[in-house]
């Protein structure tokens, strides 16, 4: 489309002369460009479909799964609670069964349980560390586990047949249904409160004793720090250990043997050798003539970390010399040497060094005398999870006479209608009629509640004092 200048009104292009064409720019490259779009679009949408065809048969597949089992579940007898209630048993016997893999284990060993103390594991420190830490998860997570199943079991336990219904609703109470609950303990059958109370109090033990019952035994090794003359023999034969089969000691480098020592326990390292071939003197080596190949070996009994840092604190190469504390004087070694206070060495140049190799001590240790309390009252929980998923209930077998044709009414309501006052409302009886006058009869009005008012006033009180 064209605007003519003469008529003010747009008209086809095509009927305009060649002439008026100049400068109008020619169509079939938008008309070529709108085609490749539409073409490219189409294609998209042809590799789309097949992935949206694929994705939706998926879906399909997954929907039609769940539906089956969801059919199936519910027409199984353990659909509802029970499934609950399954899990936990499963769940339990499994930590049942981990508890005693884990107290058998070490007993098969050569070593086996001595006063009732075993080893499960033995090594380096920080993989001790490590495996500590897993090993406590692991007991964690087995709690958490026990504790679910257990909970969960007993809020099953407390709820109300519908024969405790019934003999309660005749007295005039109430009792809560779908929470555990203290409260329905005294209208429930006795032998159910007996197991409640076992489920409850037998979570303390297994708080008590579970994680005390695997513990770490870090040992760390004292060590002597001893300096020799790199050109004495001590050299050659702890280079020949070092570079032996079965080597007795780590051949370090400066930067290495710092790294292990510098440290407030070590756990893989015992005496360190370090080779010295240059000393250095608070005067001039030319005021006195020192022969020092008796002065070796050096030695400082009880390394620490502060030991090796007063040392290397100047450089990793050069040590300070007044550390050993076992050296012996110059005058006494050679008393025509010159002045104690003036020959006395300031530092010696470090070589190379040796470690001793020492088997590691760490290890896991795992009490049997905790372990058999842990695995009683394990058992105790899945032989009342047992026994409760055996035991049919019959909850809604029969209708309620009392709540039929009254599933608009509310607690408050329900309580009005029992003859019994509601805590949070009026105790003046025509106050309370005026309140419930269009509610008693199924009308739904909205109203702001308290978030407490929805539990009980000993609720209120037992959680606040928690």
């Amino acid at each position: 489309m064209a605007l003519h200048a003469d008529t003010d009104h747009y008209i086809p292009l095509s009927t305009l002369p060649t002439s008026q064409l100049d400068g109008v720019a020619p169509q079939a490259p938008l008309s070529h460009a709108s085609s490749a779009s539409l073409a490219s679009s189409q294609a998209r949408s042809q590799v789309r479909h097949p992935i949206s065809k694929a994705f939706k048969k998926v879906e399909d597949s997954i929907q039609t799964i769940h539906d089956k089992f969801t059919h199936r579940l519910r027409g199984s007898r353990y659909h509802g609670w029970k499934m609950g209630v399954l899990c936990g048993s499963c769940t339990t016997a499994f930590v049942l069964c981990c508890n005693i893999a884990i107290v058998l284990v070490p007993a098969f060993r050569d070593t086996g349980y001595t006063n009732g103390i075993a080893d499960l594991v033995a090594g380096r420190a920080p993989a001790i560390s490590r495996l500590s830490t897993l090993f406590h998860l692991f007991i964690n997570a087995c709690s958490t586990i026990l504790l679910a199943a257990s909970n969960y079991t007993m809020q099953v336990i407390c709820s109300p047949t519908r024969h405790d219904l019934d003999a309660t609703h005749a007295k005039g109470k109430w009792l809560d249904i779908g929470l555990l609950s203290l409260r329905n303990l005294r209208s429930i059958p006795r032998p159910r409160a007996v197991l409640w109370f076992f489920l409850a109090f037998s979570s303390v033990p297994l708080h008590l004793f579970y994680n005390a019952a695997v513990f770490q035994i870090a040992k760390f090794n004292e060590y002597n720090i001893v300096a020799f003359d790199y050109h004495s023999g001590m050299w050659n034969e702890l280079n020949a250990s070092a570079g032996s089969h079965t080597p007795t000691y780590w051949n370090l480098s400066n930067d290495d043997w710092i790294q292990q020592y510098d440290t407030n326990f070590v756990s893989e390292h015992g005496d360190i050798y370090l080779a010295v071939d240059q000393i250095a003197f608070s005067t001039a080596a030319s005021s006195f003539n020192l022969n020092l190949t008796g002065y070796w070996p050096l030695e400082h009994a009880n390394g620490s970390q502060l030991a090796i840092r007063n040392m290397t604190f100047e450089s990793p190469d050069w040590i300070r010399y007044h550390i050993f504390d076992t050296q012996r004087d110059l005058e006494d070694y050679d008393p025509k040497s010159t002045p104690l206070d003036e020959s006395t060495p300031v530092s010696m140049h470090v070589v190379h060094a040796f470690a001793k190799i020492v088997r590691p001590h760490s290890r896991i240790q795992i009490s049997l005398d905790f372990m058999i309390v842990v695995i009683v009252f394990n058992s105790l929980k899945l032989a009342i999870m047992v026994w409760v998923l055996v035991i049919d209930k019959y909850f809604l077998e029969h209708p309620d006479e009392l709540t039929t044709g009254n599933c608009m009414l509310g607690k408050d309501e329900m309580l009005f209608k029992l003859g019994v006052t509601p805590c949070h409302v009026a105790r003046d009886k025509q106050l309370m009629e005026e309140s419930f006058s269009d509610r008693i009869v199924g009308t739904w009005l909205p109203q702001s509640r308290r978030y407490f008012a929805l539990i009980g006033r000993d609720r209120q009180i037992f959680f606040a004092l928690l």
